[in-house]
């Protein structure tokens, strides 16, 4: 009897261990959490710099806000990143984007993480979707990116 207590106990407690192994999301479905990120703290709001290049350091975000007009049919859109894969997308909204509110503002607002040092071109086009148009507006910055104390 003795014999079978203990061997229950030490299975109970095996299991018990085996299932706190596991990494949980915040959702607790087990599923692998992406690594931490390492952000310097640095807040860049580029909206006013098109045109211009702009000095960053990995961890540091990078924010502009592009204005547009609604019911003209056209939107802000992204061209693929040129030169050094350097950013990446950290988050988008958008603020008073109805199309049926005519001669009234819209805002987009874009935020990039910056993961890595080199060079990039970052560029937004104010166009008509699907349509051969040339755009409006737009929106270009250069993107370098260094350690600390490199040039």
């Amino acid at each position: 009897m003795k014999k079978l207590i203990i061997t229950t106990l030490i299975l109970s407690l095996s299991f018990s261990l085996a299932g706190c192994k596991q990494k949980k999301d915040q959702n607790g479905n087990g599923e692998q959490l992406p690594p931490p990120r390492f952000e310097t703290g640095v807040i860049l709001d580029i909206t006013d710099k098109t045109g211009e290049e702009i000095n960053v350091q990995p961890g540091d975000l990078i924010k502009f806000t592009l204005t547009g007009i609604n019911g003209e049919g056209r939107q802000w859109g992204a061209r693929p990143l040129e030169g050094d894969q350097i950013i990446e997308l950290d988050g988008h909204t958008t603020e008073n984007f109805v199309p049926m509110k005519k001669d009234e503002n819209f805002y987009s607002y874009w935020t990039f993480y910056v993961k890595d040092t080199g060079q990039a071109e970052l560029k937004f086009y104010y166009e008509t979707p699907l349509h051969n148009d040339e755009p409006t507006d737009s929106f270009e910055v250069t993107i370098i990116s260094t350690k600390e104390g490199q040039l």
